[in-house]
C-alpha cells in the first residue's frame, strides 16, 4: 500500500496532470483544427463542411472541459468538496449565459430574445 500523500506532493501531482492533459489536448487538435473540413466532408458530406467553424469551437470546449474535470477531481482529492462545487455551479451558470447570448445572435426567436437589450 502506498503512503498518503503530502498536501504540497498531492498538488504537485494534480498540477503535473493538469499540464500533460493540455499538452496532450493542444498537441491533438492542432492537425484536428487544420483537418476539420475534411473530416467532416469525409464523415457527413459536403452540405457539412459550412459548419465546420462549430466543430473547431467543439473542440476547443472539450479542452476546457477535461481542464475543469481534472481540476474538479483535484479539489476534491486535496479535500475542498465546497470549492468544487462551486466551481461545477459557476461552470454551468456560464454555459447557460452563453447559450442564451448565442441564441440571441442567431437570433432564435424567444430563446435569449432581448438578452442584449438589458446588457
Amino acid at each position: 500500500m502506498q503512503r498518503p500523500k503530502s498536501p504540497v506532493e498531492a498538488t504537485n501531482v494534480v498540477t503535473k496532470s493538469l499540464r500533460l492533459t493540455l499538452l496532450c489536448h493542444l498537441l491533438i487538435l492542432v492537425p484536428l483544427w487544420i483537418a476539420a473540413p475534411f473530416i467532416l466532408r469525409f464523415a457527413y458530406g459536403t452540405a457539412f463542411v459550412s459548419v465546420t467553424n462549430v466543430l473547431r469551437l467543439l473542440m476547443l470546449a472539450s479542452v476546457v472541459w477535461s481542464a475543469g474535470a481534472i481540476v474538479i477531481s483535484g479539489l476534491n482529492g486535496l479535500g475542498h468538496p465546497g470549492t468544487q462545487r462551486q466551481c461545477a455551479h459557476r461552470g454551468r451558470t456560464g454555459d447557460v449565459g452563453d447559450a442564451a447570448v448565442m441564441a440571441a445572435d442567431a437570433g432564435h426567436p424567444g430563446r435569449g430574445a432581448g438578452f442584449h437589450d438589458r446588457l
